[in-house]
């Protein structure tokens, strides 16, 4: 549960604060072009920020599975 409440945080604040530019701010109040742009902006953001979430808790799950594997060899 706190890796998605993780995930939807980082997702809104990279995608609406620091990729959303102001050009695509004023887009989206215009016209579904604006409002395209921007889903497609989140959804790689969304994508690529659950990538790195999910990464590192891999990550740190194989360091702690192989840390035992040698402490028992």
């Amino acid at each position: 549960m706190k890796d998605i409440l993780l995930i939807f945080l980082l997702g809104h604040i990279l995608g609406d604060f620091i990729f959303q530019t102001d050009m695509i701010a004023k887009e989206k109040q215009k016209s579904l072009r604006g409002v395209s742009i921007h889903s497609l902006e989140y959804l790689v953001v969304f994508c690529l920020t659950s990538l790195v979430v999910y990464s590192f808790k891999i990550l740190c799950a194989a360091l702690i599975i192989s840390d035992k594997c040698i402490i028992i060899h």
